[in-house]
């Protein structure tokens, strides 16, 4: 078995195209995806979700800011009340909001004075946005432009002489465990899902069919080799393809992009043998159902540009104005949990999607492939 791997493994080496498409092409893929991405962040959505915790019912002049506020629904922010500011600021952490607006109980009052009176009154209105998350960063920067819109109106309805600035107090919130954003790392575990994928879904199946159709697998069945182990020989040999291509988009990501150091942790390797594992499954669930080569070759492909963009591994494309059946169908896909558990590893989520989930659904494609591989076994190798 062991002079069977070795066989397969120097055949593939030996072949170009076996070569260059997962061992080549996604590091000229990650160079050019951080070339041109590396500078915008995580996504851009058109609606981020505000946090208000109110001391006070807005009234009298306090009105200004609650006209504001419902100019700014649905888009470009859609508004969750709150009357526990500690509970805002979980949600915060948790990323269920990228912003949190504290409204203190003083603001009519100081608002009323501001505009009234020709004393000085300090109007401030407190902002809380989570340090190292670009969305709300960025979301943080928008509300302050939009509510600058209040200094405008004190302007007009102040006396001469008696204008006062709303004072914007931006406090930033951490993460527990929160890393600075970083595109080359949030690209990473992409780029590695879609080099192990193309060996589960076109190495291997072409490999069984092949074998199957051309008789190659009776000729071995005749020697010692046994179905069993000739599938074993196969898998041993994508796997350490599969390897000898992680370790090159490593040394490339780690040394020329300084992705973090985060993907050398267990949680990460741990999970990136898991997605090997679910992505050779995925082989045998095309073999099963395709006998014939171009047939394979065709749903591999198919697949594999399914995996990889409703997947989202270049993109959050769940993050987007996207069809409701469409997002059904991305969580459908073991692609999307594998990366979300492999950007979660290095604090990078951007779905936020319950953990057991997370495992649950690749973990349930892998054993359905498997069994359904195990009906069909002596059809997929040729041993009927």
């Amino acid at each position: 078995m062991l002079k069977l791997t070795k066989g397969i493994l120097l055949d593939t080496l030996r072949d170009f195209e076996a070569v260059f498409w997962p061992l080549v092409f996604p590091i000229i893929l990650f160079f050019i995806l951080v070339s041109v991405f590396g500078g915008m962040g995580t996504s851009n959505p058109i609606r981020f979700k505000l946090g208000i915790f109110q001391r006070t019912q807005l009234a009298g002049f306090g009105k200004i800011l609650e006209n504001v506020i419902e100019q700014i629904q649905p888009d470009p922010f859609h508004v969750v009340k709150y009357e526990d500011l500690s509970r805002a600021l979980k949600d915060l952490q948790s990323d269920r909001i990228q912003l949190l607006l504290e409204i203190p109980d003083s603001f009519n009052v100081d608002l009323t004075r501001a505009i009234l009176t020709s004393g000085r009154s300090n109007v401030s209105l407190k902002v809380h946005f989570l340090s190292g998350k670009m969305e709300s960063e960025t979301a943080a920067t928008i509300l302050q432009t939009i509510l600058s819109t209040l200094n405008v109106e004190i302007f007009r309805r102040a006396r001469p002489g008696n204008f006062t600035e709303v004072n914007f107090q931006l406090s930033t919130v951490s993460k527990p465990n929160a890393h600075s954003f970083h595109y080359a790392t949030y690209l990473f575990p992409g780029i590695l899902l879609m080099a192990i994928m193309s060996f589960g879904f076109f190495h291997l199946p072409l490999w069984l069919v092949f074998n199957r159709t051309s008789g190659l697998n009776k000729r071995l069945y005749a020697s010692s080799v046994t179905p069993f182990e000739s599938l074993l020989s196969l898998v041993f040999a994508q796997l350490i393809v599969m390897s000898i291509s992680c370790l090159l988009i490593y040394t490339f990501g780690y040394f020329v992009y300084n992705v973090s150091r985060s993907i050398f942790s267990w949680n990460f390797i741990l999970t990136l043998l898991f997605s090997m594992l679910v992505s050779l499954s995925m082989g045998l669930f095309l073999v099963c159902l395709f006998p014939k080569p171009a047939s394979a070759v065709v749903s591999g492909q198919v697949l594999y540009q399914i995996m990889m963009f409703v997947g989202g591994l270049y993109f959050p494309v769940l993050r987007y104005n996207v069809p409701s059946f469409l997002k059904y169908f991305a969580l459908a896909l073991p692609s999307t949990h594998l990366a979300e558990l492999l950007r979660g590893a290095l604090g990078h989520s951007v779905y936020n999607l319950p953990i057991w989930q997370m495992w649950s659904i690749p973990a349930l494609w892998l054993i359905a492939s498997v069994v359904l591989f195990l009906i069909r076994f002596k059809w997929v190798m040729g041993y009927e």
